[in-house]
């Protein structure tokens, strides 16, 4: 899970997930899951996705943005598009066992600013695909 002004490092969280599984492979192909994929891994359509009651068990990684925030309360995905839950840092860890992680970087742009317009197009994947040769082992 990233802030909305985050961008995924797929270097970082490559590392993660290796050092999760144990180095079981050599390479990883990640990705944002494409809408009927997403569905059919979780049960919730593009845009509502949450980390809880998914019909498959899904390990759930937090950047460390997240876990700093101050308050340390954020609003996630509740099901429906229309639908945010929120909670507390240490409660959601608590509940659903995710790991706190370093994966991400800042976004290019200024998003505190009037003219920002966050780009939440579901075709435009190229920023949300992680390459296998630039997360291979070398």
């Amino acid at each position: 899970m990233l802030q909305y002004m985050a961008k995924l490092d797929c270097q970082k969280l490559y590392h993660v997930v290796r050092d999760f599984t144990g180095g079981l492979k050599k390479y990883y192909n990640f990705h944002v899951a494409p809408g009927i994929e997403s569905e059919q891994l979780t049960g919730f359509l593009h845009n509502g996705v949450s980390p809880f009651g998914t019909l498959t068990s899904i390990p759930v990684i937090i950047d460390k943005g997240i876990a700093s925030l101050k308050p340390a309360f954020f609003y996630f995905g509740g099901g429906d598009i229309d639908t945010k839950l929120g909670c507390s840092v240490e409660e959601f860890l608590q509940k659903t066992g995710a790991r706190v992680a370093d994966v991400a970087n800042p976004r290019d742009g200024d998003y505190e600013g009037k003219d920002t317009k966050l780009d939440d197009d579901e075709d435009d994947d190229e920023d949300d695909v992680c390459e296998k040769e630039s997360i291979e082992e070398k």
